[in-house]
């Protein structure tokens, strides 16, 4: 199944050769091709031969978590951060809890690290949610 599921993910990288091999060379084989796509080393073909349920989760998990198939997020524009900006600083100014991080100065990058430790953003999810029950 994880030779299926390898070869799903990326045919080029992962062929179906292994799948008429000895159990030992398969195993060895899925731990190559995983790693090439980019699992880490943390298994070893007596992992998957010994049939423990909780690593054969986790590595799929992994191959998954690394091979989403997922578009890398877009970069955003100028515009759209002085925008966003704008609007934390509106809606949030009177906030005393955030007096030390707002206002963000949206001519510059200043945005991405005020808002890494995720302070701004539940400040602004708790507004969003208290206008939308006002609003209704």
């Amino acid at each position: 199944m994880l030779t299926l599921l390898l070869n799903q993910l990326d045919p080029i990288q992962c062929d179906k050769s292994s799948l008429d091999k000895p159990e030992e060379e398969r195993a060895a084989k899925i731990i190559a091709d995983a790693s090439q796509l980019g699992v880490a080393k943390m298994f070893l073909p007596s992992d998957i031969l010994s049939g423990n349920e909780l690593l054969n989760q986790l590595l799929c998990a992994e191959l998954f978590i690394k091979n989403n198939g997922l578009e890398p997020p877009q970069v955003c524009c100028q515009e759209e951060k002085k925008t966003f900006a704008k609007i934390i600083n509106q809606r949030l100014k009177d906030d005393p809890d955030l007096i030390d991080v707002l206002p963000i100065n949206p001519e510059n990058n200043s945005l991405f690290a005020s808002m890494k430790d995720g302070i701004i953003l539940e400040f602004l999810s708790n507004f969003m949610q208290f206008y939308l029950i006002f609003m209704n």
